[in-house]
């Protein structure tokens, strides 16, 4: 059976992925607590993904790596992992900090993608790498079995697009959701650049960069 846990939640406009590494500045007193607490006993608190003050079904447990800088007010910067993801059973507001009795899940299945879905989605990542000018410093690896959540966890990607490859349960499903994302923001940006060149060669040229919206 899935395993259960008790797990103090950190809702934030952020999504987490397994073996991400996430910079974290934490400044309010009752999270700052909980993390110093979680990173002494090296046990794990879940980030959630909070969408106007409502958190995700799902989130990605995490672990504190290490303490970046520390600030005279009590502020800090850390570095945490993701670990594991879990789904939220039942929500438990009694306590200063927001509190999830969880599930951890894997994928279903161990099915990967074909070697032509795994070389389509490294070639469009790279695309994508290059317009969100986003350094990958090392290539993908497309032997590794969460290849989606490698790719993703490197990219600016959007948040809503991220919690889906989260919740997802199969690695097949996630390769093709995020090549479908990254195929549609090049079209997009192809095609607005298009309309630029048209418009300088009319001489009424605009400013037509697709900003964050292209990337969502």
């Amino acid at each position: 059976m899935p395993e259960k846990a008790l797990l103090p939640l950190f809702p934030i406009e952020i999504v987490l992925l397994p073996n991400e590494r996430l910079p974290l500045r934490v400044f309010e007193p009752r999270y700052r607590t909980m993390i110093a607490a979680a990173g002494a006993r090296e046990t794990e608190f879940g980030l959630v993904l909070d969408s106007d003050g409502k958190p995700a079904a799902a989130g990605c447990a995490a672990r504190v790596d290490r303490v970046t800088e520390g600030y005279a007010a009590g502020r800090f910067d850390i570095e945490v992992r993701g670990t594991r993801r879990f789904r939220i059973l039942s929500l438990d507001r009694s306590e200063e900090v927001l509190q999830g009795v969880v599930e951890y899940f894997e994928d279903d299945s161990p099915a990967q993608a074909s070697l032509g879905q795994v070389e389509t989605l490294i070639a469009l990542a790279e695309g994508y790498a290059k317009l969100t000018r986003r350094a990958t410093h090392d290539p993908f690896e497309p032997n590794h079995p969460l290849l989606s959540f490698q790719i993703a966890g490197r990219l600016l990607i959007a948040m809503s697009v991220k919690q889906k490859l989260l919740e997802s349960t199969g690695e097949i499903e996630r390769v093709e959701l995020l090549a479908e994302h990254f195929r549609s923001v090049l079209k997009r940006f192809e095609s607005r650049s298009r309309m630029q060149r048209l418009a300088g060669a009319n001489g009424h040229a605009k400013r037509t960069w697709p900003g964050r919206a292209a990337f969502e």
